[in-house]
């Protein structure tokens, strides 16, 4: 089993490497550098020597290591001036330096070899002249005046810097009017920083004014400079002025270990005469600085920072506050301490196989970044298929030859300086134990012997080519039953005419060989291994990979420039044509984003070769990259390059600001830093601005950028103070909290007694923490100090947390889960602690939180428009498979808004459609949709874009005006396009009317077409007042009427008339109610004359109109109700005058009247009125009270005949008036003798009986003498009336054969008579005709009246 084991373990790790690090094994010499060249600097004519020695262990005598150096990575060339010496060092015996002409500076390097190890490089040292001169700014400055001037005032502070620079830093002297200034020790108003280079005077005297001389020496050369300094007379006050800095410092990039003096100084004195107070802070947070004057660091005169022996830690933004009762404010300066190279991992001597991968380490930390570069026997190594740099930092070598023998060096880099570590790499020919097998190439293999090595059989290759990589397949061999364990496949592959053969291991019948040249032919072989090695026989296939596409090369140079806080200016250069082959660039596609962030980058797509994006995020770091495009396709993205936008004031003000009174003369005020997103760069601090309620001018107080809260002491007692705090950047200030107004105590609060119990405690667990927040005591006069905390397992007070007593949340952390907590609180002072509140709490259980990986954002995303507010959206989630079906908890978030506003409404949904309802008729939408599920989401979709369907204009025309044409009776009419148009207008429609209270259709109308915004109203009628109404349209309909405008036109003479001024409630109420004289807004001279016949509704014309109405309706219904009497008693009179006699053709079945039982007869109920409101129409008859009710109409004394009906599904009973004939009835009985049948109609009757219908019973027979048509009166009344329209019959009447005459005078209605008491006294025809006439003419007044008043 042991045995097993450990061959299965060599063959899956050993095959796969095959790469021994030999200790023991092989020997390896000792080769390294003893003393490595120095950088120097020299003056000009002086001499240089660079050092090099060499340790050497190897069998061969010392003498064999050879020496040789380099200039700028070129064999140096020895003359007269360059010697080396017998140890190896170079000597220049004299450098030369000229402006046009530097054969010396650059860098050296000494090389190494030694037969039979290889070779090895030094690391670079740099050779610099001595110079000494002023700087650029200054001489540039120093061209218009010889001598700089500095106006200050009498105890102001005064800064002078020396402007010149050498190499090495020069030795500078003051002096004042020529003579020495005093700097000794104990004078204390003059200090002397960065070498002398800057000079500042403390609270200047006026014998202080005057001029100053610097004279800088270095190496025998000598610069000088003069300034001067002069008194300020400006009569402008000096005192309640904010600070202003009299030097500001500048970014520094310093070498580890050296030190620094950033100068500060500041003038500007308050309202109470004080300067500013310097205070310095690093990265938002006050420095502790050393009180000793050989501190590390330490402030030099009225602020300078000095800092000595920087390390790494010291990089930062510094930032320097000059702080006075007005204001503050701040300068920054960015320090970066540069450290030079230190190898973390050096690589180390490595032994490998023939064809074997190897990876030589190396990794070094260093700021800035080093940049790291391999050599090979002193030779750059270029990076290609087999010889590849991973990270920036490793070489792996793959498919090792005896030729890749050798000594390797990586060398690291950066501006403040280099090191380099060499490594020994020896080629093993043969390695019993991890030589790669050697293959048979002849034909298929056989069985070998049993139980010693796995035979293949069958075995073959199938090789899919493509660019730059190959896709083997291959069928596993058959194994007998005796037949080794099969353990995993070897494949190998070699490049034509190249050395190298590759191989690895795998476990599978397939494998994909990737990282192949393009238009290359492989030779790939394939063997099965088991427990007792490798098979002797394998497969093989010849490969040829295909030409690469002609797609660009990767762009070069790219280079990024911050302009502003949103903006950046990115230029690249163009592929080089060797690498875009034979097909040019269409254009290029730039990538940007925020490093870091989950929504991916943004791109866009340029023809040139530099960009200018804007729009970015201020203060944050983008990564920007460009692809090139051609027709074939997009080609190698170049690097990405990071860069910071600038910082910008914050865009927010501080978050949960509060304030409230500490004490009778403090104030504690608290907050939190402005969201993220909206602090625009680094917080170097809060402005508290505070002021009584009644001052004018409040005091400042600049904290910390790391503090949230202060305590502003020093006020009144009993005074109400306004308070407000603002964030600030290196940029200045942000926007300011809203102002919370606190009044301080009357009395200092009291800590004689303890403190009360907390009013409340809540409790919010989690799995490993809970949140507690509670409510201070009631008792607001005695002091607290603080809360103590209490919790434990089961028990209180088991660990305890003391707080701060403006607490009111803490978050206990570090818990067990599902373990119940019982929680204590309480407040104390100096007294002791007060009762403690509790409550309990169990954590909950600890889940696995799902992994952060981003979702895949919806696809497809397609938008249906419904309607001029509606539409459908539809997408589809690729991870939803084919189903499409949301099944767990995922939800998807659209959202939309006007095209290209930034603004979105958000839509959360379940489902893959949504229809949206909220839109805006005729309006471009932009649509796109994420998917969230728990803590994940996906970025947004493509965006899609649709606009809804047109509408009729839903608001009105604005600004209706009319303008007067001078001596005309015309008028213009002006007015503005409505605010929603809902669509392309295509008129409008002008109403004008002299009568306000006409309907809308009885106006005057005038279209105006398309866009046209004014039209002119002509021949109008003089002295009339006019209404104008305007009305948008478009394709889809009208818009609603604008509001009214009332002109009066002139008098003939041209006098008088104009605009008149609608009231304020005159949309607002009925414009038909006119009775109200409180709001007769028309005067007399104002009213409106109709032009029609119309009496003037002036003062007395306009309110009988109304009562005339009133009048007319009241008459209406008093006729009415008359004629319905007048008819009844007229009907029944008729009816009882006809003689009771039965006609012979009584029809089968018919009973007669006269014959009708009395409890039938008492239920029938009389019929509706046959008038109408002048229409003539027959209605349905009310219900019976039960099925076998029959109906008897009697007429002519009771000559009628009924059936008993069934009742239909509808519950109505069927009755049906047919024709009665002629020779039943007498003539005077027949207007005009018409002899044709009358026709019949149908009638349903309502059914109230329980009893199952009779289907097989008759209907109803009612003999009727006429059944007039359903006409109107006004029709009637109208001249040359011929005949009335005929009654439509309902859907179940039947008709008979007989018609009625086609033209006949207006007959009544056939008299009904229900009971025999009604029909008494019955008249003759005449005598109906005559009261029918009579009725007629009154019905004919009424109409005239009503169509007078109404129409």
């Amino acid at each position: 089993m042991t045995i097993h084991f450990f061959v299965s373990f060599f063959f899956f790790f050993g095959l796969r490497t095959f790469v021994v690090y030999s200790e023991g094994a092989v020997s390896f010499p000792e080769f390294y550098f003893l003393e490595e060249p120095k950088d120097l600097v020299v003056a000009k004519g002086g001499s240089a020597l660079f050092d090099c020695a060499v340790h050497s262990s190897s069998s061969s005598s010392s003498g064999q290591v050879e020496i040789t150096w380099l200039k700028d990575g070129t064999l140096v060339q020895y003359d007269s001036r360059r010697h080396q010496l017998s140890n190896g060092s170079l000597y220049i015996e004299s450098v030369e330096h000229s402006p046009a002409h530097r054969p010396d500076e650059g860098y050296y390097q000494c090389r190494a070899n030694a037969k039979r190890i290889g070779t090895i490089v030094s690391q670079k040292a740099t050779l610099q002249l001595q110079y000494l001169r002023m700087r650029s700014n200054a001489s540039q400055s120093s061209a218009s005046s010889s001598s700089p001037l500095f106006s200050s005032r009498v105890g102001d502070t005064a800064m002078l810097a020396c402007p010149v620079e050498g190499l090495p830093p020069p030795s500078v002297s003051w002096t004042k009017d020529g003579r020495p200034l005093g700097l000794s020790a104990g004078n204390s108003d003059y200090f002397l920083h960065s070498r002398g280079s800057c000079l500042e005077i403390l609270s200047l005297k006026s014998s202080d004014f005057g001029s100053y001389r610097c004279q800088s020496t270095s190496a025998g050369q000598e610069v000088t400079a003069s300034m001067q300094i002069v008194e300020n007379t400006d009569p402008l006050p000096h005192q309640g002025v904010v600070p202003r800095f009299v030097m500001k410092p500048t970014d520094q990039n310093l070498r580890e270990g050296g030190s620094v003096t950033l100068p500060c100084a500041a003038n500007g004195r308050d309202r109470y005469g004080k300067q500013p107070q310097i205070t310095w802070l690093k990265d938002g947070a006050t420095l502790q600085l050393s009180s000793h004057k050989d501190g590390r660091m330490v402030i030099e005169g009225q602020g300078s920072l000095r800092i000595q022996r920087l390390h790494e830690g010291d990089t930062g933004l510094y930032t320097c506050r000059a702080t006075n009762k007005e204001d503050s404010l701040d300068v920054d300066v960015m320090l970066q301490v540069l450290v030079p190279p230190r190898f973390l991992r050096r690589p180390s001597n490595v032994e490998a196989t023939l064809n074997s991968d190897i990876e030589l380490e190396c990794d070094v930390t260093a700021k800035p970044q080093a940049s790291i570069e391999w050599l090979k026997n002193g030779d750059i190594v270029i990076p290609s298929d087999y010889f590849q740099v991973i990270d920036g930092r490793n070489l792996r070598i793959l498919g090792l030859v005896a030729s890749d023998e050798g000594m390797y060096q990586c060398i690291a880099s950066n501006p403040v300086g280099n090191v380099q570590a060499s490594t020994r790499l020896v080629i093993q020919q043969r390695a019993s134990k991890t030589t790669t097998p050697s293959f048979q190439r002849s034909g298929m293999p056989t069985l070998v012997q049993k139980g010693f090595i796995l035979a293949v059989v069958n075995l073959t290759a199938h090789a899919a080519a493509s660019a730059t990589h190959v896709t083997l397949a291959w069928k596993p061999p058959r194994l007998g039953k005796e037949s080794p364990e099969l353990l995993g496949y070897l494949v190998t592959w070699k490049e034509e005419d190249s050395p190298r053969e590759r191989f690895m291991n795998v476990t599978t019948s397939e494998v994909d060989i990737r990282y192949l040249k393009p238009s290359a032919k492989y030779t790939f072989h394939v063997a099965a291994y088991g427990l007792q090695g490798v098979s002797p026989n394998s497969a093989s296939v010849v490969v040829q990979t295909s030409a690469s596409e002609n797609v660009p090369g990767q762009p070069t140079n790219l280079e990024v420039t911050i302009l502003s806080p949103t903006s950046a200016h990115v230029r690249w250069e163009s592929p080089t044509m060797e690498s875009t082959i034979t097909e040019p660039v269409t254009h290029y596609k730039l990538y940007y984003g925020v490093l870091g962030d989950s929504s991916g980058e943004l791109d866009v797509n340029i023809v040139e070769t530099q960009y200018t994006v804007t729009g970015l995020l201020k203060f944050s770091k983008y990564g920007f990259r460009v692809v090139a495009y051609n027709t074939k396709g997009p080609g190698a993205t170049s690097g990405r390059i990071t860069s910071q936008t600038f910082s910008d004031v914050p865009s927010s003000a501080p978050q949960n600001f509060a304030a409230e009174a500490a004490g009778s003369t403090s104030i504690v005020v608290s907050w939190e830093p402005p969201p993220d997103g909206e602090r625009n760069g680094v917080i170097t601090g809060y402005k508290i601005q505070y002021k009584q309620r009644r001052e004018k001018a409040g005091n400042i107080i600049t904290t910390d950028g790391n503090q949230h809260s202060f305590n502003i002491s020093g006020l009144e007692k009993g005074t109400e103070y306004a308070v407000s705090v603002q964030a600030q950047t290196v940029n200045g200030s942000g926007p300011t909290t809203d102002a919370v107004t606190v009044k301080t105590f009357m009395h200092d609060l009291d800590e004689s007694n303890l403190p009360g119990k907390p009013v409340s405690l809540q409790v919010r667990p989690v799995a490993n923490t809970v949140i507690v927040s509670w409510t201070p005591p009631v008792e607001q006069d005695i002091m607290i100090r603080g809360y103590v905390l209490g919790y434990g397992e089961g028990l209180p007070d088991t660990y305890r947390q003391v707080l701060d007593a403006r607490s009111r949340h803490h978050t206990i952390r570090g818990l067990r889960p599902s373990i119940q907590y019982v929680i204590s609180l309480k407040a104390f002072n100096n007294i002791g602690e007060g009762l403690p509140i509790y409550d309990t709490v169990t954590t909950r259980e600890e889940t696995t939180p799902e992994p952060q990986i981003p979702m895949m954002p919806p696809v497809g995303l397609k938008t249906v428009v419904h309607s001029s507010t509606s539409m459908t959206l539809t997408w589809t989630d690729t991870t939803l498979g084919r189903s499409q079906r949301v099944t767990d908890s995922r939800y998807y978030t659209v959202r939309y808004n006007l095209k290209f506003l930034r603004r979105f409404k958000m839509v959360n949904c379940t489902d893959l459609v949504l229809q949206v309802d909220d839109l805006q008729p005729d309006t471009e939408y932009e649509f796109s949709v994420k998917v969230s599920r728990g803590s994940r989401q996906s970025t947004w979709s493509l965006s899609v874009f649709n606009r809804t369907d047109e509408a009729a204009p839903s608001s009105v025309p604005r600004e209706l005006t009319v303008v007067s044409i001078r001596d005309s009776t015309s008028v213009i009419l002006n007015w503005q396009p409505p605010k929603h148009r809902n669509g392309q207008l295509t008129g409008y429609l002008v109403y004008y009317s002299t009568d306000l209270s006409a309907s809308d259709y009885d106006w005057f109308k005038e279209r105006v077409n398309g866009e046209q915004l004014t039209t002119t109203i002509d021949d109008l009628s003089p002295e009339t007042t006019y209404y104008f109404k305007v009305q948008a349209q478009n394709d889809i309909g009208y818009g609603p009427l604008s509001s009214t405008a009332i002109f009066r036109t002139p008098k003939f003479d041209g006098s008088e008339g104009g605009i008149i001024e609608t009231p304020n409630d005159f949309h607002g109420r009925n414009i038909f109610d006119r009775s109200n004289s409180k709001n007769n807004w028309l005067s007399v001279s104002q009213t409106p004359i109709h032009d029609k016949g119309g009496s003037n509704e002036g003062e007395p014309g306009v309110l009988p109109s109304y009562l005339w109405i009133v009048i007319g309706c009241l008459a209406g219904t008093f006729f009415v109700v008359l004629l319905v009497i007048v008819m009844a008693y007229v009907f029944c009179r008729r009816s009882s005058a006809v003689p009771n006699s039965e006609p012979s053709d009584v029809p089968k079945g018919a009973v007669p009247l006269s014959k009708m039982p009395n409890s039938e007869m008492n239920d029938l109920k009389p019929p509706p009125d046959l008038w109408i409101h002048g229409n003539i129409e027959i209605s349905d008859l009310d219900r019976m009270s039960d099925a076998d009710s029959s109906t008897t109409v009697g007429r002519s004394g009771g000559r009628g005949y009924y059936d008993k009906v069934a009742s239909d599904e509808d519950g109505y009973q069927n009755l049906s008036l047919r024709p009665f004939p002629a020779s039943m009835m007498s003539k005077d009985e027949v207007p005009g003798h018409h002899k044709e049948l009358v026709p019949s109609y149908d009638f349903k009757f309502p059914s109230v009986s329980n009893q199952p219908s009779r289907h097989n019973s008759l209907s109803s027979r009612i003999p009727i003498q006429q059944v007039p048509p359903r006409v109107n009166v006004a029709d009637i009344l109208q001249p040359g009336f011929a005949s009335p329209r005929p009654l439509k019959p309902s859907s179940n009447s039947k008709i008979s054969s007989g018609t009625a005459p086609t033209t006949q005078p207006l007959i009544s209605p056939p008299p009904i008579c229900l009971t025999s008491k009604l029909c008494d006294n019955v008249n003759s025809t005449d005598e109906l005709t005559e009261e029918m006439a009579n009725i007629e003419g009154l019905m004919k007044d009424l109409s005239d009246i009503t169509r007078q008043q109404f129409y």
